[in-house]
């Protein structure tokens, strides 16, 4: 077996799931979510939950209208810093300055049927549920959308639905699904890994 490429720095490894929902017969997004399940970083493993509402269901609710859950506040740091400040929907000047909320995770995966992230922080219980898991790909990325480049792989699996519940309720949301099974506001991404931008990468054999 021969080793195609060696890259180095391996900043972020692990998995980054999303739901974006909009408004039933608009065009509107309502809900953003970005939840990352760490195995390895410089910063510990651990899990960062981003989600991000409209004032009406800030209202409902009686929910912030952002916030950032996790389980390790170092983490949590990092990757709001380095990557979630400039995903869609997160452009914000005042998330990487925002207060972290400390959480509890859960996970409950079932599957190509479904997968449910439970986050408990305070009064709220926010589940993320992925419903009707489509064929995963592999997709690699030169990422740009902020001002340090990174190269970035993941095994993607869009969703026929996303659902959002806080306290038990379901948001009214719905999952925008344009491309049939290839593309969804709903998406499971696994073995993603973020790697900085290095000055030379290596290409050398690699024996087993």
């Amino acid at each position: 077996m021969a080793l195609l490429n060696k890259r180095r720095p391996v900043l972020f490894a692990g998995e980054n799931h999303l739901i974006t929902l909009y408004r039933p017969g608009s065009d509107a997004a309502m809900v953003w979510t970005s939840c990352w399940h760490c195995t390895y970083s410089a910063d510990g493993e651990g899990t960062v939950l981003f989600m991000r509402v409209d004032q009406e269901t800030t209202i409902r609710h009686d929910l912030p209208p952002l916030a950032i859950y996790t389980d390790n506040p170092s983490l949590g740091r990092m990757i709001t810093e380095r990557f979630n400040q400039y995903f869609d929907g997160f452009r914000d000047p005042g998330l990487a300055a925002l207060a972290l909320q400390s959480a509890q995770f859960i996970q409950y995966p079932n599957g190509r049927q479904s997968r449910r992230i439970v986050c408990t922080s305070g009064m709220h219980v926010i589940e993320l549920v992925w419903e009707d898991i489509f064929d995963a790909a592999m997709e690699l990325f030169h990422n740009t959308s902020g001002p340090i480049a990174y190269d970035v792989s993941a095994v993607i699996c869009p969703c026929a639905r996303g659902i959002i519940m806080v306290n038990g309720v379901p948001l009214p949301g719905e999952t925008r699904v344009p491309a049939g099974d290839s593309a969804s506001s709903a998406f499971l991404a696994f073995s993603e890994t973020w790697v900085g931008m290095p000055e030379e990468s290596t290409t050398t054999p690699c024996e087993r």
